[in-house]
């Protein structure tokens, strides 16, 4: 999941390991203690961040990069998960 975070579905990864949907489903949120989709939003928004710190890609271009057709959808992201915005981050030194 993690080396193809920005592409992969559910529907591919039960394919792959032959169950269904909803018993792999099960299956990650038991495991893993999160939804697929919120393993799947972590996973960009680490990423987000790391490209908005070390590089000067615009927002729409990240977001193009992670197959993420809305950049105001980029935003609301990653506000929702860090508490901070894009722009915020960008400025951020560790």
């Amino acid at each position: 999941m993690r080396a193809n975070y920005s592409t992969v579905t559910l529907n591919e990864l039960s394919s792959l390991f032959h169950y269904s949907t909803a018993h792999l489903s099960r299956m990650i949120k038991t495991g893993m203690g999160k939804s697929f989709r919120a393993i799947i939003a972590d996973y960009k928004v680490e990423r987000i961040c790391n490209l908005l710190r070390t590089t000067d890609l615009s927002v729409a271009h990240i977001a193009e990069l992670l197959n993420i057709q809305d950049p105001g959808y980029l935003a609301r992201l990653v506000k929702a998960k860090t508490g901070m915005t894009p722009m915020q981050i960008r400025g951020k030194k560790d």
